[in-house]
């Protein structure tokens, strides 16, 4: 995933920041330091997104 990442394809169509928060989500998720479902989760409340119950 972080080699994917990494192409110029995302790198073009990503702003930097943006770049760097997904990558640093996808190191997060394969460390375990987050779990999918809190990411999820977490994106959605920046959005505005009520928490599924």
């Amino acid at each position: 995933m972080l080699a994917e990442l990494e192409g110029p394809e995302l790198r073009e169509r990503l702003s930097l920041e943006d770049h760097a928060l997904l990558r640093r989500a996808v190191q997060m998720s394969y460390t375990s330091e987050i779990s999918l479902h809190e990411l999820a989760e977490t994106c959605n409340a920046s959005r505005g997104v009520k928490p599924r119950r």
